[in-house]
């Protein structure tokens, strides 16, 4: 009798189960297709029995059952004849409310979770078993639309949001100006969610604002060393094209401003801008200078133009519109500003170009209603103090610059001993002249009414 050695057989082990596995996955794979053709097939046929909630039901719960063994080929398939029997309900009276309750619970309880359980064996599978997931939430909105909520929304958008950062990225695929396939989807996702629901508005705002800051955070420690970490650049770009529609479409809603939410989107729209040229390249792919601070520049630009007449009619407490009216200011303040070590000469003069015709745009929606009671003085003066700090037109490190931390301009006014050392025009002096130019206009104002369109509280210069 041949005896294979016990150590042998030990490793042979590991084999079997993998090849049986393999064998359990394609049977079942073919079992789910084949009640997937069925249903898709002769859908209203089913409906119409009188045991088709019994039946439905039933299915439902199979398919959970099949989540529970967490293969990722199962389960992509799972949600791959989800959404195709889904996608054959005409419309969502063909389907009774306790069954459409049947699939979002399902649903609803799923997300990571798919994926999370077996990442350290093989990742082969995440991105497909992922984008199945989300892919079947279109069809199942379609039905959910006339019952939805805002509890449903937050809970949909968490899941997507869970989803999208989960450290994986397709293999040789860089998301610096496509998205991911699962980006992607996800994206489209979140864009077919109704915003006319009371409380839903802010809760994307805030979401997508979430989803457009992520390329600018520390990246996530992965669960396994083989996870490869997407970059979310081109995330953080499409991001700001939702955030612009959102935004503009619920302008004249009080409920954007009551909530954060349109100070959630300006504080994300923000930090590109401030970074600029200090944004690290994700990959050396990107070896462009990174461009997400124009599309930043620009959305906000589009926001304001129609945000800030809006909030003057609405009847919006000042507490509310001065957290507005700070954001902006600090974001001018990083219109005018920037690092320009390591630029060469002609993106610096093409994107110098760009940032002056963005601060004029700006200076001419906040003039005069930089002014207005309800903006603080603070607010007044960090105005005034970014402008003076982007009007000096040689660097020269001798001089004492206000600190950072001093809110007030009153060292402005102290008298400086002078230097005998050789001036260096700044790289950036255009801005520096659009800025000098910004403080003599505004410090042009006078009682006699000199200048009618600048506010009295220019007398800060």
């Amino acid at each position: 009798m041949n005896i294979t050695p016990t150590n042998e057989k030990e490793s042979d082990i590991p084999k079997v189960r993998a090849a049986e596995r393999k064998q359990w996955d394609d049977t079942i794979n073919l079992v789910l297709n084949g009640i997937g053709t069925l249903y898709s097939n002769y859908f209203e046929v089913f409906v119409e029995q009188s045991e088709f909630r019994n039946t439905w039901s039933v299915f439902i719960r199979y398919l959970e059952t099949l989540l529970e063994r967490q293969s990722f080929e199962v389960n992509t398939t799972v949600f791959v004849v989800l959404k195709h029997v889904l996608e054959k309900v005409d419309k969502p009276d063909n389907l009774d409310p306790p069954s459409t309750e049947d699939v979002w619970k399902m649903w609803s309880g799923q997300g990571v979770k798919l994926v999370e359980g077996n990442i350290e064996t093989s990742r082969a599978g995440i991105q497909e078993t992922l984008l199945a997931y989300v892919d079947s939430f279109k069809p199942l909105y379609r039905l959910l639309e006339p019952i939805i909520n805002t509890d449903m929304v937050d809970k949909t958008l968490t899941l997507l949001w869970e989803c999208i950062i989960f450290p994986d990225a397709p293999a040789y695929f860089q998301d610096i100006d496509i998205l991911t396939p699962l980006q992607a989807v996800i994206l489209e996702a979140i864009q077919v969610v109704r915003t006319d629901i009371p409380g839903v508005p802010s809760l994307v705002l805030k979401q997508v604002a979430d989803l457009s800051t992520v390329a600018y955070r520390p990246p996530h420690t992965p669960q396994s060393t083989k996870a490869r970490i997407p970059s979310y650049i081109a995330l953080a770009t499409q991001s700001m094209k939702i955030l612009e529609t959102v935004s503009s479409r619920h302008v004249e809603n009080s409920e954007i401003y009551t909530t954060g939410a349109l100070s959630s989107v300006l504080s994300a729209l923000k930090l590109p801008i401030s970074l600029k040229y200090d944004f690290a390249r994700a990959s050396s792919a990107a070896a462009k200078r990174p461009s997400q601070w124009i599309s930043a520049t620009n959305v906000v630009l589009s926001i304001i133009t129609k945000a800030l007449p809006a909030i003057s009619k609405l009847n919006i407490s000042e507490a509310y519109q001065k957290e507005v009216w700070k954001l902006i200011v600090e974001i001018i303040g990083s219109v005018v500003s920037a690092n320009t070590t390591g630029i060469d000469e002609a993106t610096l003069i093409s994107d110098e170009t760009f940032d002056i015709s963005s601060f004029r745009e700006f200076r001419g929606l906040i003039i005069p209603l930089l002014g207005h009671a309800v903006v603080p003085d603070e607010v007044v003066q960090a105005y005034v103090k970014s402008i003076f700090k982007s009007s000096i037109l040689y660097d020269i490190a001798e001089l004492e610059h206000p600190a950072s931390t001093d809110t007030s301009l009153s060292s402005l006014s102290i008298r400086k001993h002078g230097k005998t050392s050789e001036l260096e025009l700044v790289r950036r002096s255009r801005m520096s002249y659009a800025c000098l130019d910004e403080l003599f206009a505004l410090a042009a104002v006078n009682d006699s009414g000199i200048h009618p369109t600048y506010p009295p509280f220019l007398g800060y210069c």
